[in-house]
């Protein structure tokens, strides 16, 4: 089997040995030497969104429905319960119960680190909790490329490389030039557009949020925090949604994570369903106390400073017109 994990080291290939019939102890080995957690001391989550796996550990990995291409998240107990020996041979885990052996006492270390997880905090700038856990926003770096990260965090949990991203969008441009993407919809050629976005330092907005819907098949909902506007960028058209925050000037990523303290690995930044509605309900709020806090940028009002010619600048508009007049693309707030 093709297996991955993710863990709080990284992300790691595995399960070249393993088989539909191979047991759910013979995955926690593979695990342990793939990730170096032990394993009484692994809890494991399958699925999406990813739930705790509790399961007899000589249960067939078919039967706990593991296929070939899963993605197995693991998390480290931090109090796992040894297994020691009985006078009948069985084992018992460190709250007393007789088990069968070690494979029964991580199962038990699992069940009991899930009920020992760290408690949910209130409501406040660290996140709005939710059922499963709490809302978060993971804030990208202020480099004219936030949207792109914002987007590739939300996508694939990556936000290193905007490139690819604005590729996409120069490539649907392109494509589209005579129909979708003209200079009437752009405010610009279209080549002259193409050209524009690919460079490092070039902004994204609107026209690029609803192309990545159109070419991932998600919905993508851009909360503004002064207004509290959701914009939905393919709404009623995708099953799964995406969530990003927007302060005027910059985007961020909205997370959902088990945990204040957990690792990003174990974000959840796709949703569906009722629980998307939810979500969503959740990250208006969140955006709620950003604004309360005034962390957004009154476009109307805000100044700027060009930084290739050092032109002062007032508002969106006038940056925007600055910017479609010179070709300058690099700004900063005073």
């Amino acid at each position: 089997m093709r297996l991955r994990c993710r863990a709080p080291n990284g992300q790691h290939a595995f399960g070249s040995s393993l088989t539909p019939q191979s047991t759910l102890l013979d995955l926690r080995h593979e695990v342990m030497n793939a990730t170096s957690i032990p394993v009484e001391c692994q809890l494991l989550r399958i699925g999406f969104p990813p739930k705790p796996l509790v399961a007899d550990n000589m249960a067939t990995l078919q039967a706990v429905g593991i296929k070939d291409g899963d993605t197995v998240v693991v998390e480290q107990s931090t109090e796992p319960r040894t297994a020691t020996p009985t006078n009948n041979g069985t084992t018992t885990s460190g709250g007393g119960i007789a088990v069968g052996g070690l494979a029964r006492a991580s199962e038990t270390a699992a069940s009991a680190a899930l009920q020992a997880r760290p408690q949910v905090p209130k409501d406040g700038e660290d996140g709005v909790a939710v059922e499963d856990g709490l809302l978060v926003v993971r804030q990208m770096e202020d480099d004219n490329s936030c949207l792109f990260r914002s987007m590739g965090y939300v996508l694939d949990r990556t936000a290193s490389d905007p490139s690819i991203l604005r590729r996409i969008i120069a490539d649907t441009i392109s494509k589209g030039a005579q129909t979708d993407y003209n200079a009437a919809i752009l405010g610009r050629d279209p080549k002259a557009y193409c050209e524009w976005i690919l460079k490092p330092a070039s902004w994204g907005g609107g026209i690029e949020l609803a192309i990545f819907s159109d070419h991932f098949g998600i919905e993508i909902d851009s909360i503004d925090v002064a207004t509290l506007r959701v914009d939905r960028f393919g709404e009623g058209q995708h099953a799964k949604r995406v969530i990003i925050l927007y302060t005027g000037i910059h985007y961020d990523a909205v997370a959902l994570t088990p945990s204040r303290d957990a690792h990003h690995d174990f974000d959840q930044t796709t949703f569906e369903g009722a629980n998307a509605d939810t979500v969503l309900d959740a990250a208006v709020k969140l955006a709620g106390i950003w604004k309360q806090k005034r962390k957004f940028t009154d476009l109307a009002n805000f100044t700027l400073r060009c930084a290739q010619c050092k032109q002062g600048l007032t508002g969106q508009k006038e940056a925007q017109a600055h910017a479609m007049a010179t070709g300058h693309s690099q700004f900063t707030e005073f």
